[in-house]
This record gives structure tokens, C-alpha cells and sequence, in this order.
């Protein structure tokens, strides 16, 4: 498809993707986050020639972004990137029921909050809706669980998320009915 002048261009291009695609796997570190391109054909094909982010999304959207409002982009990207999350999802679930009994995972939410703070939560699953207002301090791991919001309080349930994303862990939000172990929130830990 490149001739000539065509192949000097092809290779401006080919260094241009290398550095956008260094910038994105520096900036999504851990490798697991879905990326969907979007752009005409010819350029798709000549970025996945030099993509080394593996969490690149086989399927892209074809055609000018910018004729797209932001809108309809990301509810284009979500339609490809819906499954990839809810399959993710599926199997933290079924890891969860797998590991109950072992200390490996927790439905306890002094313990979870705790463990989100210090890094330990690999995954976090929590409802929907769901809050429990309280309060931690974090020198000696003491959560305080609130009756009702005070001047003191904090989400608990938003802050384990907070540390967990923070620290590199995952967080599928689900419907309560979907979370193994009968409450709203359950954690697979790290250690």
C-alpha cells in the first residue's frame, strides 16, 4: 500500500504510535486495563504493528473520531469492552467462592478496610448502593463502624475502594444478590 514517499510516511507514523504506545503502557502499568482503538482502518492496522500494551482490545472503531461526539465514543468502547469486564467479573466471583475457608479472602469489613489500606486486597467486590458510614485510624487498624454519618465519618465501603485502586487491586461493583458470602462486600487478599 506504501510506495516511496508513502514509505517515509508510513515510518513517521510507525514512530509516532511507538511513542504513544510507550506514553500508554507507562501510564497503565499493570497491564490489564482495556484499550480500544478508534480511527480510520489504515491506521489501526499500522498502530497494532507496533503495540506492546497487551490489554489492547482486538476489535477498534473504525471510521473519523472526530466526527463522533465523546459520547457516542465511550458508549461505542463500552459495547466492546462490556464483556471483557463482565467475564473479569465472573471469575473474581468464582475465585472468591473457590478460596472461601481459607483466609485467602474476607467479608469482614474491619478486615477489608484494613487490608485495603495496606495493600492487600488483589480484588474487591462490592454492592451497588451499598455505604457504611465509620471511621479508621490507620497507626493502629481500628475501624469504628457509624450508626448514621457524624463529622468524624467516612464511607468505609468507598475508601476500601479508593486504597484498593490506589494499590493496584481491582473493583467490580455488582448487584448485592451477585456477591458470594451474604453480605456487601467481600475481598480476595493478596497475602
Amino acid at each position: 500500500m506504501f510506495h516511496g514517499h508513502d514509505t517515509d510516511q508510513k515510518n513517521d507514523i510507525l514512530r509516532y504510535f511507538r511513542q504513544i504506545n510507550e506514553g500508554i503502557v507507562r501510564y497503565l502499568k499493570d497491564y490489564k486495563s482495556p484499550l480500544v482503538l478508534a480511527g480510520v482502518d489504515y491506521l489501526l492496522s499500522i498502530y497494532e504493528e507496533v503495540n506492546i500494551y497487551q490489554g489492547l482490545i482486538d476489535e477498534g472503531l473504525s471510521g473519523n473520531p472526530e466526527e463522533l461526539s465523546s459520547k457516542k465514543l465511550r458508549d461505542e468502547a463500552w459495547t466492546l469492552v462490556e464483556p471483557y469486564f463482565e467475564e473479569e467479573q465472573k471469575q473474581a466471583i468464582a475465585i472468591y467462592r473457590h478460596l472461601a475457608g481459607t483466609g485467602q479472602v474476607s467479608n469482614n469489613l474491619d478486615e477489608i478496610v484494613s487490608a485495603a489500606y495496606n495493600g492487600r486486597i488483589k480484588q474487591l467486590i462490592v454492592s451497588t448502593g451499598f455505604q457504611q458510614w465509620g471511621s479508621f485510624l490507620s497507626k493502629n487498624n481500628v475501624v469504628n463502624l457509624h450508626d448514621e454519618e457524624n463529622s468524624d465519618s467516612i464511607d468505609l465501603v468507598d475508601f476500601a475502594a479508593s486504597n484498593t485502586f490506589l494499590t493496584g487491586g481491582d473493583i467490580f461493583i455488582v448487584k448485592a444478590e451477585d456477591i458470594p458470602g451474604g453480605k456487601p462486600y467481600a475481598a480476595i487478599l493478596r497475602y
